[in-house]
């Protein structure tokens, strides 16, 4: 299953221009166009978040087979940084579902923003494992590999506390400020290797920032939260 929010040009979830309706039939119809789908070739399925019709509609999140009658996808360039990952644009005309496609709760507190957070939250986790093999290998410094466990602990302890918790927001946050300070720490180790996954390192490196803003907002909210409590 994949997980299809994005759309381009659309820096606001209120803007998301995928929208749905009911029909005469008991049923829903999904029309729009999201701008990056990945692993197309795999998903079985897509959790497809969208409005409802209308200028205030709500948002929703629809599981839509891949295959359903007027889903389409057509290539898109490789990004510049994990060029590797297969991706996507999806276009759905009139897609047909059963009323039961759409999840309970609300599309964005109960789905996309827990997402967001979690999905951060897995590829740190990933990243740290991958640095702490690659620094055991190449006898990177002991304090440096001790700074990976320690992280890797605590973003493991933040993996089992509520997604959609306030305090867990503020942990993730200081969690992943520690991340980033290791980041930089691997900078300078990688700097002094040639090889492939040196220049691998470099070359995604960007990736790491891409959800800074999401995460500080994130935060900010969930404070905002704590002290009004």
């Amino acid at each position: 299953h994949g997980f299809s929010l994005s759309e381009e040009g659309i820096r606001s979830p209120r803007d998301l221009q995928t929208l749905w309706q009911a029909d005469d039939a008991g049923g829903i119809r999904l029309s729009g166009n999201k701008g990056w789908v990945p692993l197309p070739e795999h998903c079985e399925a897509y959790f497809v978040v969208c409005r409802a019709s209308g200028q205030d509609g709500a948002l929703s999140v629809m599981r839509m087979p891949a295959t359903a009658d007027g889903v389409s996808m057509s290539p898109r360039n490789p990004a510049a940084f994990m060029p590797e990952l297969p991706a996507a644009r999806m276009q759905l005309q009139d897609v047909v579902l059963d009323a039961s496609a759409m999840l309970p709760g609300d599309g964005w507190t109960d789905y996309a923003r827990p997402f967001g957070a979690l999905e951060e939250l897995y590829v740190s986790v990933a990243l740290m494992g991958y640095l702490l093999r690659e620094g055991r290998a190449r006898g990177w410094p002991r304090s440096f590999l001790e700074g990976l466990t320690a992280s890797l602990t605590g973003l493991a302890a933040v993996a089992a506390q509520p997604a959609d918790a306030p305090a867990t927001h503020i942990a993730l946050a200081g969690a992943l400020a520690r991340t980033n300070d290791l980041y930089q720490q691997a900078d300078a180790l990688w700097a002094g290797e040639q090889d492939a996954a040196a220049e691998r390192w470099r070359r995604d490196r960007p990736l790491f920032q891409v959800a800074g803003k999401p995460r500080a907002l994130r935060a900010q909210r969930a404070w905002e939260t704590v002290e009004l409590n």
